[in-house]
């Protein structure tokens, strides 16, 4: 059984909201990235 997946997933088009709490160095300028692209809520 695999629970994690052995490679990075593709992002979906837009999504209710952008959550960064683990990952790596990247993860905050990801998901900065990803929302002002508009694939998240802001609030």
């Amino acid at each position: 059984m695999q629970l994690v997946p052995g490679a990075e997933q593709s992002t979906p088009a837009a999504g209710d909201g952008i959550v960064a709490l683990t990952g790596g160095a990247e993860r905050l300028s990801d998901a900065l990235r990803l929302l002002a692209s508009g694939r998240g809520s802001g609030c």
